[in-house]
């Protein structure tokens, strides 16, 4: 059930992705300020985000396979209980069989 619920919810993002850049405008309103001049980033700063982008991809990654497991334990536990519903359904009529 929350397979179909997080299926559904994916879907609707993906459909509303492309409206929602619709909306948003493409170029920023012109400033009246005169623009800021920032300094480029340290070698410490740039390694830091670096870091920080790969730390957070490997988390992604672990909360990826670990909800991937537990759907696989999920669909296998609902095959199993299946299965199992089968049998007692099925066992008194190949016993009169």
């Amino acid at each position: 059930m929350s397979t179909t619920f997080w299926r559904a919810g994916v879907l609707a993002l993906l459909l509303a992705t492309p409206a929602i850049a619709e909306e948003a405008p493409a170029t920023p309103a012109p400033s009246t300020e005169a623009p800021a001049t920032q300094a480029p980033p340290a070698e410490n700063d740039t390694a830091k985000s670096i870091d920080e982008a790969a730390e957070a991809t490997k988390s992604a990654i672990d909360k990826a396979k670990d909800a991937t497991i537990k759907a696989i334990e999920a669909a296998a536990e609902a095959v199993k209980k299946a299965l199992d519903k089968a049998k007692t359904e099925a066992g008194p009529a190949i016993d009169k069989a």
